[in-house]
């Protein structure tokens, strides 16, 4: 299974291992609500990328996090598939 991992990142369908398993997560995640019939197509929302300059001044505005996290956030976001 790692290797099937490595060879997803290698492929370029995703910046980083974490970004893998993100994606894994949200979709386990969305077909979990209760009310979902699972044999029906799960419908989801197009991603939507805001721009970085908005995402950094977002997360300072909101004063819950310190610079370091936030030049990380975006750092990453920015190495991102849906960013590159």
């Amino acid at each position: 299974m790692a290797d099937n991992v490595e060879e997803a990142v290698k492929s370029g369908a995703y910046a980083s291992k974490s970004e893998f398993f993100r994606m894994l997560l949200r979709g386990y995640l969305t077909t979990q609500v209760s009310d979902v019939n699972l044999d029906e197509e799960i419908q989801m929302d197009s991603f939507q990328a805001n721009p970085l300059s908005k995402v950094e001044d977002s997360l300072r505005a909101s004063g819950k996090y310190n610079e370091k996290f936030i030049k990380s956030v975006v750092g990453g976001l920015k190495k991102s598939s849906q960013y590159k």
